[in-house]
């Protein structure tokens, strides 16, 4: 007589087997390594449009999926007005290249102390000490009594 056939295979185990430590490394390190490229890509690609756009990936959209053939109507925008976002682009990512060719170029920090204004609204003079803080008042270095009132 012919023999049995054999019984089916069993189902694949279920994922909280597999995270437990029953199954293979390879069933959760592949897709974590796929979802992690798919992450990166993703950061990178936003980070090319905002570098590319000059800030306003908005317009590199609009001008990226747009066309200039008036025979196809979607995503159609004139020569002019398409000339117009690459040129507003342009200027952008030329002043975003200016801001940062003047901070390296430039000798003079772009945050500085700047001295209060004496009585009579004149800057001190260079050898004139600076008057205390109004925070200082209180303190003994400036002279105050530690309660904040002049002692």
């Amino acid at each position: 007589p012919p023999s049995p056939p054999s019984p089916p295979s069993s189902p694949p185990p279920p994922l909280a087997f597999i995270i437990d430590g029953g199954g293979s490394p390879i069933a959760w390190i592949i897709p974590l390594v796929f979802g992690l490229l798919f992450l990166f890509a993703v950061l990178f690609l936003g980070l090319h449009i905002w570098r590319e756009s000059g800030g306003q990936p908005r317009l590199w959209m609009h001008y990226t999926f747009s066309h200039s053939n008036p025979q196809i109507s979607p995503f159609y925008l004139p020569a002019d007005a398409r000339q117009r976002l690459q040129d507003e682009m342009a200027a952008a990512r030329a002043e975003r290249d200016k801001m940062r060719d003047y901070d390296d170029g430039n000798e003079q920090p772009l945050l500085a102390v700047v001295p209060p204004d004496g009585p009579d609204g004149a800057p001190p003079r260079e050898d004139e000490p600076l008057a205390p803080r109004s925070a200082d008042f209180g303190s003994p270095e400036a002279g105050g009594a530690p309660g904040g009132g002049a002692g």
